[in-house]
């Protein structure tokens, strides 16, 4: 075995050493101004709102641990978004009902795209933030489309690290 090939081959080893023991990471922004988000949502009617403390924007959901890397750098900035970047309507996600508001924001793209590019997994196809504001009950789904956004930014807290449960 080649010495590159030999590096490559103990660096495959370690990876997947890693991804057996690890508990991956999870890395989110927690929204500063979620009672805001909470109250407005009550006054469109939202059912079921999130409770203000659980509301954030997830960056990474990695089942790679990627906390140890030597390019592994929290934001401890905080971010504002501004209502114009909102993909409009409030929208459902996924599978479990999750009712969301959309948002471009290419800052946290980048931040998500840096994360990647050090071993950070993702299940998705691509990184789109969004804040949950709601859980549907399947049996009463109403019209999230007729709830337009707000038209206050989202303040976001400093990136935070935890193990991935």
């Amino acid at each position: 075995m080649r010495p590159n090939e030999m590096l490559s081959f103990v660096n495959y080893i370690k990876r997947r050493i890693s991804e057996s023991i690890s508990p991956g990471c999870y890395i989110s922004r927690r929204v500063l101004n979620a009672k805001q988000l909470v109250n407005w949502s009550k006054c469109q009617n939202v059912g079921d709102v999130c409770p203000a403390d659980e509301l954030h924007v997830t960056v990474v959901y990695s089942k790679v641990d990627v906390r140890y890397h030597k390019d592994f750098i929290l934001d401890h900035n905080t971010l504002t978004i501004d209502p114009q970047a909102y993909y409009g309507r409030l929208q459902y996600l996924g599978d479990k009902g999750a009712v969301v508001l959309k948002f471009q924001d290419a800052y946290l793209f980048n931040r998500w795209r840096t994360f990647s590019s050090i071993g950070a997994t993702w299940d998705y196809p691509t990184y789109i933030p969004h804040v949950t504001i709601s859980y549907y009950n399947s049996e009463v789904r109403w019209n999230v489309f007729v709830v337009a956004p707000p038209t206050f930014p989202l303040l976001l807290g400093p990136e935070i690290a935890e193990d991935l449960v």
